[in-house]
């Protein structure tokens, strides 16, 4: 399949800085950890897990904010399954 994704300027030199950073060496690479990434955050929710970056050094987190995890609605008994809000 292929997708044509329309994005300003700003927001694709945020790309290009992801894809450098991480050493992918394309796009589709990118695209495909993005995807695995999101995947697993909405299932976490669904779970009723929180998605956060742990500081070990400070005993302290910091719970991801962005709008998609807001909307997934957690699943009976916590399963992997997942189910967005409308």
């Amino acid at each position: 399949m292929q997708i044509l994704i329309e994005i300003d300027e700003a927001r694709a030199h945020v790309l290009e800085e992801i894809k450098e950073n991480a050493g992918l060496r394309s796009y589709r690479e990118l695209f495909d950890n993005s995807l695995t990434l999101l995947d697993w955050a909405i299932k976490q929710r669904a779970a009723g897990r929180i998605v956060a970056a742990l500081d070990k050094a400070n005993h302290s987190y910091r719970e991801l904010a962005i709008g998609v995890l807001n909307r997934v609605r957690r699943s009976p008994r916590g399963r992997n399954e997942t189910s967005l809000d409308d």
